[in-house]
């Protein structure tokens, strides 16, 4: 059996930034009273959502340069993605189960 992640770019901080995150908190999470474990959870992962989302949308903007010899503009795209979904995208994702995750928790209380 053979297990691959498809990234472009700088994609793979989709996974890393959250996966260090979570252990940043595992290391703080024993301070926290039991009852507020999932709070900061959801901190966590809001944190790591806003991290995602400024990092992909800097690291995803076009670039408009001028040609010296033809004068013409040239556009770079740059594509940072992790299976085909750009880094912006999985903050999106992020932060929308940190919100849904957040409610239940709220009204589960």
């Amino acid at each position: 059996r053979m297990w691959f992640a498809i990234w472009e770019g700088h994609g793979y901080l989709a996974a890393l930034i959250p996966v260090l995150n979570f252990f940043l908190f595992s290391l703080i999470e024993s301070v926290l009273p039991e009852d507020h474990f999932l709070l900061g959870l959801f901190i966590c992962t809001g944190f790591s959502s806003y991290l995602l989302w400024i990092i992909g949308k800097r690291l995803n903007k076009k670039k408009r340069l001028l040609d010296p010899e033809t004068n013409e503009e040239v556009i770079l795209i740059h594509n940072h993605s992790l299976f085909f979904i750009k880094i912006q995208y999985w903050g999106l994702l992020l932060g929308i189960f940190t919100v849904f995750g957040s409610i239940l928790w709220i009204f589960d209380s």
